[in-house]
C-alpha cells in the first residue's frame, strides 16, 4: 500500500486475501469443489487498485462530482499515472527494454558512448542490487540524472533477465497496466447490471 494525499495505490495477492476473508464465508453456499476452483483462480491474481480521494476529485472537477460525471477514461488515466509513478516503469510493454542486450542496444543508440556506458553500469546495479541500494551509494545528483535518462528512453530495471527467477511466478515483462495482455477485466453480470443503473 502506498498512501498519498490525493490517491492511494494498493496491490495484493488475491489468493491470500480470498483465503483470509471469503473462503470460510462462501463454503456453505458453494461447496468444497467450487471453493477450491475459486481459490486456485485467486492464487494466480495480483490485484492492483488506485483509491481516488475527495481532494483529487475536487482538484480535477472543482467540486465533488456525481458518479455519472466520472468517466471510465478519467479512471483509467488516473490508474495508469499513479501506478507508473509508483513503479517508475513504463506501461507500454512493447516499448520497454528489460533485457541486458536490449538495454545496451537502446542506450548506445540514444546516448554518447561514455554516457551509455555509465548508464549501463547504473542499470545493472539497479537491476541486481535495487533502487534503494543504488540511491544510497551514488551521489544524489548522479542517481536522479541517471534514473531520468534511463526512463526517458524506455529502459526498465524491473523484472529484467539479470535477476534470478526464484523470486516468484510473476510473468516476465509483466506490468500492472490496463494495456497488459494478461490483465483480467471480467465483470460479473450482476455488477454490470448495477453499473448500467447509475450510468
Amino acid at each position: 500500500m502506498h498512501p498519498g494525499r490525493t490517491t492511494t495505490v494498493k496491490a495484493y495477492h488475491k489468493g491470500v486475501e480470498f483465503a483470509k476473508h471469503d473462503r470460510k464465508r462462501l463454503y456453505r453456499y458453494l461447496g468444497l469443489d467450487k471453493l477450491n476452483e475459486l481459490q486456485n483462480f485467486a492464487n494466480q491474481i495480483l490485484r492492483v487498485e488506485v483509491e481516488i480521494k475527495s481532494l483529487k476529485l475536487r482538484n480535477d472537477f472543482g467540486e465533488l462530482p456525481l458518479v455519472s460525471e466520472i468517466t471510465q477514461d478519467y479512471l483509467s488515466n488516473i490508474y495508469e499515472k499513479e501506478v507508473f509513478k509508483l513503479l517508475r516503469d513504463s506501461v507500454e510493454e512493447a516499448k520497454v527494454c528489460r533485457t541486458a542486450q536490449a538495454v545496451e542496444k537502446r542506450l548506445y543508440a540514444s546516448y554518447s558512448s561514455a554516457t551509455a556506458g555509465a548508464l549501463l553500469g547504473t542499470w545493472y546495479r539497479l537491476a541486481t542490487l535495487g533502487e534503494q541500494f543504488v540511491r544510497n551509494h551514488l551521489p544524489k545528483a548522479t542517481f536522479y540524472r541517471h534514473r531520468k535518462q534511463l526512463l526517458d528512453v524506455g529502459v526498465s530495471w524491473i523484472e529484467t533477465d539479470v535477476i534470478l527467477k526464484e523470486y516468484g511466478k510473476v510473468p516476465f515483462g509483466f506490468t500492472p497496466s490496463i494495456r497488459d495482455s494478461r490483465r483480467v477485466a471480467d465483470i460479473a453480470d450482476k455488477v454490470a447490471d448495477e453499473i448500467k443503473k447509475v450510468a
